[in-house]
């Protein structure tokens, strides 16, 4: 979708979810649209590194030069099953094939969103509480367990948080709300 109208820039940063955006000089980048300043045509996005010590926001990004704004591609087949593993620094467990990694609440809202309209499964929701500087994104992950129940989308809730009273928090309302 190309974007000289600026609609897709402001959807995504709307809907707190990551793109893929492409400029015209063909460079790329993966993250989530933190700020835009129209009247500057300028924006800002908070990259999708996983390297926990490199600060990766790109700032002073010209709106104009902006030629391409996609939603991320995730590798979805129908039919499938999947594990959801939301977390900002850990990458999760490489054996498992079907599971598909994301580091804010926002980009798990929109990748069950996707699963859903594809037709495949969700397996498990693991998750971290703590989201670092994704956390603007749609808060920390409880905010995620607090749409489930909200949405009525009552998926398995794994938890892996190293705060011991978030997951206290999470897992009594896990284990309030969520079928045994």
């Amino acid at each position: 979708m190309y974007c000289h109208d600026l609609q897709s820039l402001l959807d995504s940063f709307q809907a707190l979810k990551p793109v893929w955006i492409k400029f015209k000089d063909y460079s790329e980048i993966k993250g989530f649209i933190c700020s835009i300043d129209l009247p500057e045509d300028r924006f800002a996005v908070v990259g999708m590194n996983a390297d926990p010590d490199f600060e990766d926001i790109h700032r002073d990004l010209v709106i104009s030069e902006v030629i391409e704004v996609d939603d991320l591609p995730y590798p979805i087949e129908p039919g499938g099953k999947y594990i959801i593993y939301v977390d900002d620094l850990r990458t999760g467990d490489p054996e498992k094939k079907n599971q598909i990694i994301v580091k804010s609440v926002g980009e798990a809202k929109a990748l069950f969103k996707k699963i859903d309209q594809v037709g495949a499964e969700i397996e498990c929701v693991d998750l971290d509480h703590d989201l670092g500087s994704y956390e603007p994104f749609g808060g920390d992950a409880i905010k995620l367990m607090e749409y489930m129940l909200e949405e009525n989308c009552l998926y398995p809730v794994k938890i892996h948080t190293a705060n011991s009273s978030a997951a206290d928090a999470m897992e009594q309302l896990r284990d309030r709300y969520w079928p045994k």
